[in-house]
């Protein structure tokens, strides 16, 4: 079990959130109608969750404004910043015969010669069957494929676009706090949105101008559900690149990292290291802080058996408002007065068997 150190902090009042969607073509119009949906239901928390309108800050950035009323505490105003990259997914999406057949011989390729289907065996039994879904024809096969594609893609080496467009996030972020400074800032990731918010907190933590505005603060970086073995376990050049980057991450005391998987979620290694299965992994490393979600003790039973058969919804439940208290609670996490360290000291594994 990995504790990262807490300090005594008081409230936040104003926070910034910067997320990063997974890999979904569908815009921002649907993370507000979806983050609006799950505010309207009952919070585990006891808050009272308003999402205001959604408002376009440039091309690619969408924000919209999130109140958090707690049951004995002062209103915790929230800037919810949606880091849009889902213009280059849908540049990625659309795939002729052609190209399907190029996608699937490259990926399996690389899962034979490069990340090897015995060491993936051994590091995660169930992402093995998770690699092969789209070959066997499983439901939800082909939008896995593209996922496997794109990260294919990333390990040889990362696309011009998305590296400008993780100048243009820093860029903004740094914007955002010169402008309007708040408490807090968290960049948050889901999926291999996940990936991107590692990468471009490693570029945002060495540049001088934020480590002169954060000064002692640590800047708060949640992965959930982050799928980092198809793309650690690469030999490429781009993997290569991000298995630094996330080491470089792991010893930075300029950030307070939580990371966390389900059992459950096919996506993730279940309570693994980032780097699990690579050389670079460091046993001894307190970061980042790995928090299994016990999702099942979350929902009603009947609820829950409906949730479990279904696992494209099950790699979503990070996001979700479940119905019942337990370890973890993303809005209470974004959107409460806790800071985010007072977080981190929260049981961080379970030895849960649904």
């Amino acid at each position: 079990m990995n504790h990262q150190p807490t300090r005594d902090l008081s409230p936040i009042r104003r926070r910034r959130v910067h997320a990063f969607s997974g890999f979904d073509p569908r815009g921002a119009a649907h993370d507000h109608q979806f983050a609006q949906s799950e505010a309207r239901r009952a919070q585990p928390s006891g808050a009272r969750l308003d999402i205001g309108p959604r408002h376009r800050i440039d091309t690619h950035l969408h924000r919209w404004e999130v109140v958090c009323q707690p049951a004995a505490a002062p209103p915790v105003h929230t800037t919810h910043v949606r880091m849009g990259w889902d213009d280059l997914v849908r540049a990625h999406w659309r795939h002729t015969p052609g190209q399907w057949l190029r996608a699937v011989v490259r990926v399996y390729a690389a899962l034979l010669t490069e990340v090897g289907p015995r060491r993936l065996y051994r590091l995660h039994p169930p992402a093995l069957l998770t690699a092969l879904w789209p070959l066997l024809g499983g439901p939800g096969g082909p939008w896995l494929l593209r996922i496997y594609d794109f990260l294919w893609q990333l390990g040889r080496a990362e696309p011009p676009a998305l590296a400008l467009r993780r100048t243009e996030w820093v860029e903004q972020i740094i914007r955002s706090q010169q402008t309007d400074p708040v408490d807090e800032v968290v960049l948050a990731g889901h999926s291999v949105g996940a990936l991107l918010a590692v990468s471009t907190a490693e570029t945002l933590l060495a540049d001088p101008r934020w480590q002169g505005l954060q000064g002692d603060r640590r800047t708060a970086l949640v992965t959930l559900g982050a799928c980092y073995a198809g793309l650690t376990l690469r030999e490429g050049e781009g993997a290569r690149r991000f298995r630094q980057g996330v080491a470089a991450l792991c010893r930075s005391h300029a950030l307070a990292w939580l990371d966390v998987t389900a059992r459950i979620d096919p996506m993730c290694v279940d309570q693994a290291h980032p780097l699990a299965g690579t050389t670079e992994v460091d046993t001894r490393a307190t970061t980042p802080v790995r928090r299994s979600a016990r999702f099942f003790q979350m929902y009603t039973p009947a609820r829950w058996q409906t949730i479990r058969h279904d696992k494209q919804r099950t790699h979503s439940l990070y996001l979700m408002t479940p119905d019942r208290p337990g370890n973890f609670d993303l809005h209470d996490l974004l959107y409460g007065p806790r800071p985010f360290e007072q977080h981190l000291g929260q049981a961080l594994q379970t030895d849960h068997t649904p």
